[in-house]
């Protein structure tokens, strides 16, 4: 007994295929789109709030009487934490230069300039302001324009330094 294949079914089958892989195809260049927008809208966002955390961190951290303080080093605006340490009186400066948020940890009768710190992220810019005594206002912006802002209440109280 001789079996006849039609050429319909082989066509059926072939064109079925096809639909069941152009699908798949569509299926995974939908999702592959999907992510890479995620992708990228996080990485939009990394930037500013790392830089806006990493700061209320540092302030809680520091959060006590006259210790945190808006000020400058080497002329340029900055979050002033300062601490007492073995008998020495040392201090954090938290500031916006030359593209990135850096740190510096430093006696300040040593005369360290902004260009001493520690590049700690990538940003556009940074500013501190003490709306009033016990709030701290830090705005940070990423290398995009888009700005972040936090503002902080000084529990034990703070000040500010010209």
């Amino acid at each position: 007994m001789k079996r006849y294949v039609h050429t319909i079914d082989v066509v059926f089958a072939l064109v079925l295929f096809c639909v069941f892989a152009m699908s798949l195809l569509l299926v995974l260049l939908t999702g592959a789109q999907a992510y890479r927008g995620v992708r990228d809208s996080m990485e939009e966002q990394y930037a500013e709030r790392t830089c806006i955390r990493y700061i209320a961190a540092k302030v809680r951290h520091y959060d006590e009487a006259g210790a945190v303080s808006v000020g400058e080093l080497d002329g340029l605006p900055a979050l002033c934490l300062a601490e007492s340490m073995d008998g020495g009186e040392y201090v954090t400066y938290l500031y916006y230069y030359e593209g990135y948020i850096c740190e510096l940890f430093t006696d300040p009768m040593l005369g360290l300039t902004a260009g001493d710190g520690t590049r700690i992220l990538e940003a556009g810019n940074l500013t501190f302001t003490q709306p009033m005594e016990r709030l701290l206002c830090v705005t940070c912006t990423d290398t995009d324009g888009d700005a972040a802002r936090i503002l902080l209440s000084l529990r034990s109280g703070g000040r500010t330094v010209s």
